[in-house]
């Protein structure tokens, strides 16, 4: 099972603010999904963060990420992952729900307030609509239900790419406007 994408929830945070993105760039965002079947960040592949205190579920999603060209790091739990954030740079996380030491939603909080650029997707047995609004309330992007399937990893990797590359061009245009303004003009 997926759910529903939510878009920038950390820029867009109402539903309708996420309805009004889908209806701007939904045929930019299929165009790039179309173009773009090996997603990629800047010149390289994606890296992207599994925490689930299962090793089995780790492992594969870690598989199936590598399959898909991805950079993966993985934790066992939110104090695990928090390690790995301070030591690498990461564009996606799959997050466990239900884990021991920091559980997932914990785990959300803290990415959302030190790492807000950094997309967040649920990973979760559970299937619960109060699951599901909190983890959209939490800033993720959505959920993907165990067991994991390659399709749902991908569908939100392209979409973690889109948005990131859109970002970037935006801060791209943001500094040439400000060096523009100073008169730099580099």
């Amino acid at each position: 099972m997926i759910v529903p994408i939510a878009l920038g929830s950390a820029v867009f945070p109402e539903i309708e603010g996420r309805q009004r993105l889908l209806a701007k760039y939904g045929s930019m965002m299929s165009d790039f999904f179309e173009i773009n079947n090996n997603p990629k960040i800047g010149n390289g592949p994606p890296a992207v963060l599994v925490v689930d205190d299962s090793s089995s579920v780790r492992s594969v999603v870690s598989l199936q990420l590598n399959n898909l060209g991805c950079k993966v790091y993985q934790a066992a739990d939110g104090i695990e992952a928090q390690d790995v954030l301070k030591e690498v740079r990461v564009h996606l996380a799959f997050i466990d729900l239900n884990m021991p030491r920091m559980d997932g939603h914990e785990l959300m909080a803290y990415i959302r307030d030190e790492y807000p650029l950094l997309r967040m997707v649920a990973i979760t047995a559970s299937t619960s609509m109060t699951d599901a609004m909190d983890t959209l309330s939490a800033g993720a992007m959505g959920f993907v239900q165990k067991p994991v399937k390659a399709e749902h990893l991908h569908r939100y990797l392209r979409l973690a790419c889109w948005e990131t590359s859109l970002w970037l061009q935006q801060l791209k245009q943001l500094g040439a406007d400000v060096r523009s303004a100073k008169g730099d003009g580099k």
